[in-house]
């Protein structure tokens, strides 16, 4: 019976996950011997918050006249709270900082936008703390289903998003104020960008600035102390280099979708042990902008298929996870006179900062735009040196 189940090829794809399951369970117990060498292990607290959000949607770009009115901007906010207990040198570096899974749902104002639901993932840093309060700076992405998109027939006037699916980013700066001993309440600002990377036109972006205010509940917990960690190479200046990969879609040329090749060489300057200065260049070939020019569809005659760029950022490294903003500056007139750019980036490191300073593979994403507007969004892979 089981014969006419497995075949020989299930058999052997059965036997080779049962093996990779085994190595990995292997690599993870060998791990957690080796961490416990030198980070005491505690149990993780969870806590919970509820924020309401009011506010409006920045209207960068005259697309926003064909909607009309737009009605102030409610979204409710239901996360979890991980704080960081310091069982890594990046909590205490960070004033032990708290991760958020949040859901959060948005109307818009608008019938034309509608509303939307979104998933992140935040990190909160604390600027200032005392017993009584502190000023935090939080940060987040994630995805966003949006519930009305443009449609030349039934929505045309939504000359703002071209897709459900959308991902966002926000970044919120705001005060804490404690009460009880576990509860605080939460104010501050917020802005919030939804985008679909160009994958769909139109993609002018929604930009949500609100007002928060919210309760939060986090448990009691003991703070570690854990042992400062010092690697073999603790050098002040690195060397990156990134290759990536996306995909954009242009007005000029609706049904079709245009692969971008880019690649960077970036030093990065290491002001503190958890936060790198980024100066350096990149390139980048837009197989959108080839097309413009074999097509001569192009107003610009100085047009180039490929961009070089002056690349200036910072990165902040939470242990094995960087989050970056950079800013480029093309310099041989490739972006049709829109010369200016920003890139915010999230790279995943197969080794912790704290135990190789350089020489660290990455895999990452990255989400490249002019002013408000997506120009693409790309998956990149690379080496620190």
């Amino acid at each position: 019976m089981l014969s006419l189940i497995f075949t020989p090829f299930k058999m052997r794809m059965l036997r080779f996950i049962t093996l990779l399951f085994l190595l990995i369970t292997v690599l993870r117990h060998t791990q957690a011997k080796n961490d416990s060498l030198i980070i005491k292990k505690v149990k993780t607290p969870v806590g919970y918050s509820l924020r309401t959000h009011l506010g409006g949607i920045y209207k960068h770009t005259p697309a926003y006249e064909k909607i009309g009115t737009i009605k102030k901007t409610y979204a409710t906010e239901i996360s979890v709270i991980i704080p960081k207990t310091g069982t890594h040198n990046w909590h205490q570096a960070f004033n032990y900082p708290e991760v958020f899974f949040s859901l959060l749902f948005t109307d818009y104002g608008s019938p034309y936008l509608g509303k939307s639901i979104s998933a992140l993932a935040n990190i909160q840093m604390d600027a200032i703390k005392t017993d009584a309060y502190s000023i935090y700076l939080r940060l987040g992405a994630g995805a966003a289903f949006i519930t009305e998109r443009f449609d030349s027939l039934t929505n045309p006037q939504n000359e703002i998003i071209g897709s459900h699916i959308n991902d966002v980013n926000k970044i919120g700066l705001g005060i804490n104020i404690n009460f009880l001993s576990n509860w605080r309440f939460n104010g501050g600002l917020s802005l919030s960008h939804f985008s679909n990377g160009s994958i769909k036109k139109p993609n002018r972006g929604i930009n949500v600035r609100c007002i928060e205010l919210g309760i939060s509940y986090i448990p009691i917990f003991d703070k570690i102390k854990s042992p400062e960690f010092v690697c073999n190479k603790q050098r002040k200046i690195g060397v990156q280099s990134k290759i990536g990969w996306g995909l954009t879609n242009q007005y000029e040329y609706p049904e079709k979708i245009f692969q971008v090749w880019s690649a960077s060489f970036v030093t990065s300057i290491f002001t503190g042990k958890y936060n790198s200065l980024l100066i350096g260049f990149g390139t980048e070939y837009n197989w959108y902008i080839h097309q413009l020019i074999n097509d001569n569809k192009s107003d610009y005659p100085s047009l180039k298929k490929e961009q070089i760029s002056i690349i200036l950022g910072d990165e902040l490294l939470f242990g094995k996870t960087g989050i970056s903003y950079q800013m480029h500056r093309v310099v041989n007139n490739a972006m049709q006179k829109e010369n200016w750019r920003t890139r915010m980036g999230l790279n995943y490191y197969f080794a912790d900062i704290d135990i190789k300073r350089c020489s660290r593979t990455f895999l990452g994403v990255g989400l490249i735009a002019h002013k408000f507007t997506a120009l693409y969004a790309e998956a990149c892979a690379g080496f620190v040196f």
